[in-house]
Formats: structure tokens, sequence, C-alpha cells
């Protein structure tokens, strides 16, 4: 009598894991406006972040402000569309423009920052869930949108079986929208091109994405030195080694654990960059005290 084999509790749960991410708000595909729950957190999450960073260290424009949102929301997948001659994301998703526009304008123009101040109201655990979800839908961008588009959706092209342009889309994907910000300048009141902060100090979110794009490709075993150079004499000597040295998992196993290592890194964070936050708001508050104490000697003098 043949018997199928077990799933793994691991690979059970990490087949779960994203058709809750990807599943819509509305509850099935007969929505009006159906936004799926890993959209939605992530617009927040960058709403949330870039009002506190602009609320720090001066405001833009309106139409600025919007745009920089829309680099930090999906600067990453553009990027990586751009580098491969693909489709622009936010031409073929009609969604992903007037979702992020939504949320940042509600978040950074609702008339007394109710949005705003509901997340503060419970800091540091908003900061940390809201991080902690999309940390899970960044490993799975990285993953999914990133190392699987080159490998499994580019083939027969050459490029497919490049483990440059793995890492590169993998970690593109993940930190792309960051690197572009940083690249223009885009938090700043005048916009200038300048020298990437990236090759002096690397950004945490530009370590993560690399190394859980390095992790999910040798983890898997996407790629290895005898399918890319049967001929090199040591390729069987460094496959020996990685599959000694790592651990194997299937892609749907590797997806879970290297989103749950962003989901830690990002919550830990999110917690850290609350702590500045708060710090930073005492000293603005006290700054601005001290000046209408000033102000206010002056004008009785």
């Amino acid at each position: 009598m043949n018997s199928t084999p077990s799933t793994s509790f691991l690979e059970q749960i990490a087949t779960k894991v994203p058709v809750v991410l990807n599943s819509e708000l509305t509850g099935g595909n007969e929505g009006y406006f159906p936004i799926t729950i890993a959209l939605s957190i992530h617009a927040i999450k960058v709403a949330y972040e870039l009002k506190k960073n602009f609320y720090m260290n001066g405001r833009l424009s309106k139409w600025q402000e919007t745009a920089v949102m829309m680099v930090y929301s999906f600067g990453g997948a553009s990027l990586s569309a751009f580098l491969l001659g693909l489709p622009q994301p936010w031409l073929e998703n009609s969604s992903l423009i007037p979702v992020n526009s939504a949320i940042f304008l509600l978040m950074a123009y609702l008339p007394g920052d109710y949005l705003f101040n509901l997340l503060q109201a419970f800091s540091p655990y908003s900061d940390i869930l809201i991080s902690v979800v999309d940390g899970m839908t960044k490993g799975y961008g990285i993953t999914t949108a990133g190392v699987d588009l080159v490998k499994f959706k580019l083939k027969p092209e050459k490029v497919s079986e490049s483990i440059v342009a793995m890492i590169v889309i993998g970690t593109v994907t993940g930190a792309g929208g960051g690197m572009i910000s940083d690249l223009f300048q885009l938090t700043q009141k005048n916009w200038a091109f300048r020298t990437p902060t990236m090759f002096t100090s690397l950004s945490i979110d530009l370590k993560l994405s690399f190394f859980t794009t390095i992790g999910y490709i040798f983890t898997t075993k996407l790629w290895s030195f005898s399918s890319a150079m049967p001929n090199f004499v040591f390729s069987k000597l460094f496959d020996g080694i990685i599959n000694t040295v790592i651990p194997s998992f299937t892609t749907n196993e590797a997806k879970l654990v290297f989103g749950t290592v962003c989901s830690c890194v990002l919550g830990y964070k999110a917690y850290m960059d609350y702590n500045i936050f708060v710090e930073k708001q005492k000293v603005l508050k006290s700054k601005t005290e001290k000046d209408l104490k000033s102000s206010s000697k002056s004008k009785n003098e």
C-alpha cells in the first residue's frame, strides 16, 4: 500500500503565510477595491516612518513628500524591473499608486493627525507590530519577487543562471527604494545627485536584503558551482563545503525562515528607532520652549 510522504510542519506553515499576506482586506476577489494585507501594511509602515522623518527634519512640499512615498514603497521593484528590462510594476498594477498615495495623504495631512497620533499612542508596540509584519512581507518580496523572478520566470534566458543577477536583483528588490532616495537626497528639500552613502556605510536595510538573498540562494540550492562551472576543478569541493555548512530547505521553508529573520531584525530596529525618535522629540520640545521664552522676554523688554 503506497503512502504519500508527510509534509513537514514548517512546510505547512510556509505555504499558508504568503496566502495570508496576499489575501485581500475585502475578504475575497469580489470587492470593489481589493487591497492585499501586504500592500496595506507596507504602505502604512512607509508612510508612518516618513511622517516621523519629516516631523523631525522639516516638511517638504506635498508633491515632493508623495513622490518620496512612492520611491520608498516600490522603488526596489521598479529598479529591479528597470535592470531586467521588464514593465514597471506601478504601470502593471492599478492599485499601487492610488493605495500608497491615499495612505500617505491620510497619514501626513489628515486634520488633527488622527492616524499618526493613533499609532503614536500605542508606540512602541504599534511600531514593532507593523515592522514585524512588513518584515515578513520584505522577506517574501526579496525571495519571490527578486531571486525567483530571475531564476524561474526569466528562463530560458541566460541571466536566469547567473548568481550575480540573483544577488543584485534580490538585494535591490529589498533595499532599492532607500538606495534611490540616498542617491538623490530625496528626503531633503533640494534634491541633488550625490555619492551614495552605501559606499561608505551600509544601512541595516541593505545588509539585511543582501544576506537574505544569499541565504535563500544557498539554502535552496538554486545555484551551485557544479552546474555553473562544471569544468572548474574545485566545483565539487566548494559545493560539498556549502552543502555541509549550510542547511537545506525547500523554497517554501526558506521563504518562511528568511521572512522571519527579516521580521525579527526590523522589529528590533523599530524599537531602537522609537527610542531615538522619543529622544529627538524631547530635544525639539526643549528647544521650542526655550525659543518661546526668549521671544516673550524680548517682547517684554
